[in-house]
């Protein structure tokens, strides 16, 4: 039997061909079995808006697991960076402050998280849960009981516009994997 003589880091191992095969398969079908699954801006690309925000999570994610940890306040991290990002841009703050404030709010509670485990030998499992209680009500108290809404156009083309067809959000998502698969 001939084997590819791919580098160590690419091989697949026999589970995950049985999931990209899996996947194939599943694709095939609903493209052949439902109307404008496939395309004519009605079908898996429009899809890709709803899972490009946990898709980004899962990757971040998967670089913790990869290190033998674990991290459960990685939703409640993107919520308080959403209501941080939301506030800014309701308080007037423009969308790169936004983004910044955002990025560096969620960036600060990883790193709290990284530094407990790493330096007090924590186990992340209990770190990022109590992170993830006080990090939710952080986002609960700033958010307060009417979440900011009525964004700009530019703030809501990030998640809902599209060049040529292909969601914005895809496109960034595919920047941060890329990011990860180099990593």
């Amino acid at each position: 039997m001939t084997t590819l003589a791919l580098p160590r880091r690419w091989r697949v191992p026999a589970w995950g061909a049985c999931l990209v095969l899996a996947i194939i398969a599943e694709l095939i079908y609903f493209t052949l079995t439902t109307r404008q699954f496939a395309g004519h801006g009605t079908g898996m690309l429009d899809l890709t808006e709803q899972f490009a925000p946990t898709g980004v999570l899962a990757l971040g994610l998967a670089m913790v697991i990869l290190t033998g940890n674990i991290d459960l306040s990685c939703g409640a991290n993107a919520s308080l960076a959403a209501v941080i990002a939301g506030t800014v841009l309701s308080k007037g703050g423009g969308l790169a402050l936004a983004i910044v404030a955002a990025i560096a709010v969620s960036t600060l509670f990883g790193l709290f998280n990284g530094l407990i485990v790493a330096f007090v030998g924590i186990d992340s499992l209990l770190v990022t849960l109590a992170t993830q209680f006080i990090v939710t009500s952080i986002a609960t108290s700033v958010a307060g009981a009417s979440p900011p809404f009525g964004f700009s156009a530019a703030f809501t083309l990030i998640g809902q516009g599209s060049v040529n067809d292909v969601p914005i959000a895809l496109l960034i998502f595919l920047v941060i994997a890329l990011a990860v698969i180099v990593t």
